[in-house]
């Protein structure tokens, strides 16, 4: 699963970067399970190795704001009602 939300993030950062200037948002709705996997890389890959995702609260049919900004992606706010 980990290697397939990879190949994602770094497909959507591609589409991303073609639609700029005019497309600055992209929503990605999942399932509970696959959102964290998805934050657990995010927190790996951009934290320097800081993998706290457990903390994070996730809900169900909750949101979490993620930010790509500098070719990171960073965790901004969580379970967002």
């Amino acid at each position: 699963m980990e290697r397939r939300v990879k190949r994602f993030l770094k497909t959507l950062i591609g589409y991303h970067e073609r639609q700029r200037p005019f497309s600055s948002s992209i929503v990605v709705v999942t399932h509970k399970t696959t959102g964290r996997i998805m934050i657990n890389h995010i927190l790996k890959e951009c934290n320097k190795g800081m993998s706290h995702y457990r903390e994070i609260p996730m809900d169900n049919a909750s949101v979490t704001k993620v930010v790509f900004d500098d070719g990171c992606f960073n965790v901004v706010e969580t379970n967002i009602k």
